[in-house]
């Protein structure tokens, strides 16, 4: 029996539909969106993925359809626009990557390949692309740049704990070794004023200044202690709003001839703190009077002072043992603003360093603002220092009951 030979058009044909199935089955089953468009925007090509996030059942809805009858008007013109530059200038768009919103209206991040696609004469007539949903690398690489972030600002505040320890030990040295010959010098001009010295002498003039000087000296030795060694703590409960209001009434002097207004708003019920009284009005004492001394001869210094619950903490934090404080621990804050000038932002970073001042030479030591915070964090409190958007300085000082 004679046998016809295999028609070779009819094994091409198989042969190419196998292929053509292959490939589709392998395009449909790739977890990239793939898909092509004619030069009108119309899709003449999609795989199952495209039709997930579209949203649409299948990929056979997407064909002869453009973005525009598929997705919402901004997305649609977006697509719209890289399509159309692409087989505008017959250049491929390479891994452009860049946010979109999904069928399920959450944020996805996507890298896209977009290529022109050619007919048999090299015509462009439409694109071919591939994208691929990044966005769990996105939210990786977000997460690592935080704990990145959070990991350098503990470092950072580690040598800054390790430097203020080692100011405070020279400092402790400096002011031991300097305040036996100030004690030295004081007595001798003590003796030497109590000499008659003839009618027009510029000598008690000269004992003045010295006297002057030895006192600025010794009220720089005086706050290098207090940064140094205010180590021991004499903890008792105290109601902090009589400690204010004794603060303020330190500073009556200083508000003398000027026009500065005082106002207190201190919640009557404030529970009583674990606090070291004379440290804690010191602190207060220190606040207020550079409040005042910004302001000049007029403004206002208000200071409020309220308990509840802790949502945050400030960037300034006062010592490493405010560590222990925690979301939703039960707190007194306190809340000075003044009308003052407010301090230069580029000196914020550094109110805090020991001898850093903003006032002229002469009129401060740099250390108060060193000390204050040095012993609201042995209290195991924080302090955080900001200007106010209206005008002025707004001090926050936390303390946990």
């Amino acid at each position: 029996m004679d046998t016809a030979p295999m028609n070779d058009k009819g094994a091409g044909g198989d042969s190419a539909a196998r292929d053509r199935d292959l490939l589709r089955t392998v395009v449909d089953n790739l977890p990239d969106s793939i898909f092509a468009k004619d030069r009108d925007g119309r899709f003449i090509l999609a795989n199952a993925t495209v039709a997930r996030i579209i949203g649409v059942a299948s990929p056979d809805d997407l064909i002869g359809h453009t973005d525009a009858e598929l997705v919402d008007a901004q997305r649609a013109e977006h697509y719209r626009a890289v399509d159309e530059k692409v087989i505008r200038d017959g250049e491929a768009l390479i891994n452009l990557e860049e946010p979109s919103i999904g069928s399920d209206g959450k944020t996805h991040w996507d890298k896209t390949t977009k290529i022109p696609l050619r007919d048999s004469d090299g015509e462009i007539c439409g694109l071919v692309a591939i994208s691929r949903d990044i966005t769990e690398r996105k939210l990786a690489d977000a997460r690592l740049r935080a704990a990145h972030e959070d990991l350098r600002a503990a470092q950072l505040q580690i040598i800054d704990i390790e430097k203020f320890r080692s100011i405070g030990r020279l400092a402790a040295g400096v002011a031991h070794e300097v305040k036996n010959p100030l004690a030295i010098a004081s007595m001798g001009l003590d003796f030497l004023s109590q000499e008659k010295f003839p009618v027009g002498s510029n000598a008690p003039a000269v004992i003045e200044e010295m006297r002057n000087a030895i006192s600025r000296a010794d009220l720089i030795v005086r706050g290098l202690l207090d940064f140094s060694e205010p180590k021991h703590l004499d903890l008792e409960r105290h109601d902090l709003a009589s400690i204010i209001d004794e603060a303020v009434g330190v500073m009556r002097g200083d508000l003398a001839g000027k026009n500065i207004v005082v106002k207190c708003d201190l919640q009557p019920d404030l529970p009583a703190l674990p606090l070291d009284r004379d440290k804690i009005t010191q602190v207060f004492i220190s606040l207020f009077t550079n409040s005042v001394h910004a302001m000049k001869t007029a403004g206002e210094l208000s200071i409020h002072a309220r308990a509840e619950q802790l949502t945050g903490v400030g960037s300034n934090i006062s010592d490493a043992r405010s560590e222990s404080f925690r979301v939703g621990d039960p707190v007194v804050i306190v809340e000075i603003n003044d009308t003052g000038p407010g301090i230069p932002d580029e000196h914020l970073r550094k109110i805090f360093e020991p001898f850093f001042t903003t006032k002229p030479t002469g009129q401060g030591t740099g250390l108060g603002l060193a000390v204050v915070k040095t012993i609201v964090g042995l209290h195991g409190g924080t302090v955080e220092i900001r200007n106010r958007t209206e005008g002025g300085l707004n001090v926050t000082l936390i303390f946990k009951t």
